[in-house]
């Protein structure tokens, strides 16, 4: 799985859990997909678009998220998705993206591309 798909701004993008196709109406196998979840103290489990209003920004506009195990302060927690304490593995789920210019279809290879991941320190 570590070489699924195409390698991209630190990503793997492919449609290797999520494509109809490839789970045929098999609902066990999409819950295995979905299992990432840890208990955490402010209750987060994923980021969507429902809370980007909640989020603070960076003065040039964009959003920088800390996916961590421990807190990144109150001042940062609004962005902090807690993360397990060891190796993690992040997923973005892109619901129906459109074929049309900007889009990462066909898969990997369209005109858009998933914001950069980097290991802060």
């Amino acid at each position: 799985m570590a070489k699924a798909g195409k390698a991209m701004n630190g990503w793997r993008v492919s449609a290797l859990f999520g494509d109809n196709t490839f789970f045929n109406g098999d609902w066990l196998k999409r819950a295995a997909g979905a299992k990432l979840l840890i208990e955490n103290p402010i209750n987060r489990y994923l980021i969507n678009s429902p809370m980007l209003p909640g989020m603070k920004t960076n003065p040039d506009g964009s959003l920088t998220l800390y996916i961590q195990h421990k807190s990144p302060g109150a001042e940062k927690e609004a962005n902090w998705l807690p993360a397990p304490n060891g190796p993690i593995y992040l997923v973005m789920r892109l619901y129906w993206p459109k074929t049309t210019p900007p889009s990462i279809l066909p898969v990997g290879e369209g005109t858009w591309q998933p914001p950069g991941v980097k290991r802060a320190s």
